[in-house]
């Protein structure tokens, strides 16, 4: 199971870094004088967009979780001024009902769009 999780993340990081490399096709200046095959042969431009794909998948993972978290609590607030509950019975209520909703919404399991037969 491990060794799965770490081919695809290597396959996901892979995918991060040739779509870094290739927006720099979108800069006025680099992308007309450099034919786009020059770029993936540049070993410190992958180094770098290597890197900002890790930052990015980190940046992504943590900081979408914390946004989740920070509206649920201004939603409870806001909500509890409305009712006789208290915050943390409706943050409590609220996160129960998200996260079921989550696990149905959400799903990946039985997306057709990331069909991945490795």
């Amino acid at each position: 199971m491990l060794k799965t999780f770490k081919i695809s993340w290597s396959i996901e990081n892979t995918y991060r870094t040739n779509a870094i490399i290739n927006s720099f096709k979108s800069i006025p200046f680099i992308g007309k004088h450099l034919p786009m095959d020059e770029f993936y042969k540049i070993a410190p431009l992958k180094i770098f967009a290597g890197f900002l794909s890790v930052l990015w998948e980190i940046g992504t993972t943590f900081f979408g979780k914390l946004a989740y978290v920070l509206v649920l609590m201004a939603l409870s607030g806001i909500l509890a001024e409305f009712s006789k509950a208290s915050v943390a019975t409706i943050f409590v209520h609220c996160y129960i009902l998200l996260t079921i909703l989550g696990t149905f919404l959400n799903n990946q399991l039985f997306d057709v769009d990331n069909i991945c037969l490795i």
